[in-house]
């Protein structure tokens, strides 16, 4: 089986959980004998998998906003709005990409859909959409950029098969681009084993991790950061970068807790796995719209209990969670409390969902997708 990869983003370069889903993926893949080429819109500067590594452009400069980017190239793309840059992507993979030798081209999110889709009309081989997340999660369940709705709509109506990271997201691709369902497989995200060893010298730390955009909720963090505070003592560490940076620091001044609350800014993998969550006491997730949520699984497998919102795929895998309402940001209080003062609670927390995480490994997703190439080779 040989395989074409699209996606925007791969390690070390990474602005969310996209890149760590497919680097994963890549990786499980490779250990089944499967070939894979990897097409990026920059050098990952990534020395494990340079040799299947193909770069679209010399040099890019990717920023937060996925609707701003930057690029430096020989070849640059008329016009500077990141649609553009989307464009000349597609036409980049279909020129270099059109003669090389693949089964299937497998399409990560809606940045690499228009090559798919333009590879798959040369090449006749069969095109899969991994949706990771749909422009109605971006935009916090609703609306959001009518261009980016269209090109998921003729993505998902062209493609052979969608691959879906959670029923929730299936849901929204069958209720509002008209799929039909049976097109649509559920494959969820794992997690490495990478427990480390517990530190937990550094007082109470309450952790959230993400992009800092809309559809993270991470201003209902802070909202519930204030009402914890009233009542216990506690740091709220928020690990990521985003369009609401600046926001959020004006709203945690503006709250009053500006000295509890610290800021961190990107923060690479190995730094987050081995320190970070060794230092967390809980993981909050208050996502508005929140497709899977892999953090969720890095943090129980670092034995740290989570709290997610009602809107968050992940709940369909995991049920030893604390689950709220991202805008009830009284009970989201609350959980935080209990879990930072009842130890009971915490370590059943941890101990069942870490059982859990017993059923989902890379290695079981992957052989699901590989059902999927199967079922689609001539």
């Amino acid at each position: 089986m040989k395989v074409l990869m699209l996606s925007w983003e791969f390690p070390p370069k990474i602005i969310g959980g996209l890149g760590v889903v497919v680097y994963n993926i890549v990786k499980h893949l490779l250990q089944k004998n499967v070939k894979i080429k990897i097409a990026l819109p920059f050098d990952p500067e990534n020395k494990e998998f340079n040799e299947i590594i193909i770069s679209v452009f010399k040099k890019i400069e990717l920023k937060y906003s996925v609707y701003e980017s930057l690029i430096f190239d020989e070849e640059k793309p008329k016009g500077k709005n990141f649609f553009d840059i989307v464009n000349f992507y597609a036409k980049r993979v279909a020129k270099i990409c059109k003669h090389l030798d693949f089964d299937i081209i497998h399409a990560h999110d809606w940045l690499t859909f228009k090559a798919a889709m333009e590879l798959k009309k040369i090449t006749k081989k069969p095109f899969i959409a991994h949706v990771h997340s749909t422009e109605f999660d971006r935009a916090g369940g609703k609306y959001g950029n009518p261009k980016v709705h269209e090109i998921e709509y003729y993505a998902f109506h062209y493609a052979d098969k969608i691959i879906a990271v959670s029923k929730r997201v299936k849901n929204w691709i069958v209720n509002e681009y008209y799929v039909n369902p049976e097109k649509i497989e559920v494959v969820y995200n794992a997690v490495e084993n990478i427990q480390n060893n517990i530190n937990k010298k550094h007082g109470r730390v309450v952790l959230y991790v993400g992009r800092l955009s809309l559809m993270k909720g991470p201003d209902y963090f802070l909202k519930a950061a204030k009402k914890v505070l009233e009542k216990e003592k506690a740091y709220f560490v928020i690990v990521g970068e985003g369009e609401m940076m600046h926001q959020l620091m004006e709203e945690a001044c503006a709250l009053g807790i500006a000295d509890r609350i610290l800021f961190t800014g990107f923060i690479d993998r190995e730094t987050l796995l081995n320190k970070f969550y060794s230092y967390a006491d809980v993981l909050v997730m208050p996502s508005i719209s929140e497709p899977f949520g892999i953090t969720a699984l890095e943090a129980i497998a670092n034995k740290v209990p989570v709290i997610v919102s009602k809107q968050s795929g992940v709940t369909e895998v995991i049920k030893n969670c604390l689950k709220v309402d991202f805008w009830d940001v009284n009970e989201m209080a609350n959980k935080i409390i209990a879990i930072l003062k009842y130890k009971p609670l915490k370590d059943m927390l941890v101990e069942n969902s870490l059982e859990e995480l017993k059923n989902l490994s890379w290695e079981k997703q992957v052989e699901k997708i590989m059902k999927i190439y199967y079922s689609l080779k001539v």
